[in-house]
């Protein structure tokens, strides 16, 4: 038997996930892994689910080009300090210190 590809293991632990009818859905990396039709599928699944239903979606990812299309809000981590929280248009007029180098952050 062949293992199933991440994409449907994700459309199950989504649809589990889905079943109480929460208010707030939380995603650890839910695109990691997947071909670019799944991902497609996947980020029209969640912005579905919050115009929809008013699903919040809390999610993690390292994807800023991936997150621009899901998020209005973003908060990011910096060696476990929340550097930056706000609507993710206003990123690109936030600078942060990395390396002892100052650096602007946008995608």
């Amino acid at each position: 038997m062949l293992p199933h590809p991440p994409f449907r293991i994700l459309r199950l632990a989504l649809a589990i996930a889905l079943l109480p009818q929460p208010e707030l859905l939380i995603l650890d990396e839910p695109l990691n892994g997947l071909d670019l039709l799944g991902t497609i599928e996947i980020r029209e699944l969640l912005i579905h689910l919050n115009k929809e239903y008013g699903i919040t979606v809390f999610l993690s990812s390292h994807l800023l080009s991936e997150q621009e299309k899901l998020v209005t809000h973003i908060g990011i981590l910096q060696k476990g300090e929340l550097i930056f929280q706000g609507e993710y248009r206003r990123i690109g007029s936030y600078t942060i210190t990395i390396h002892g180098k100052i650096k602007w952050l946008w995608s």
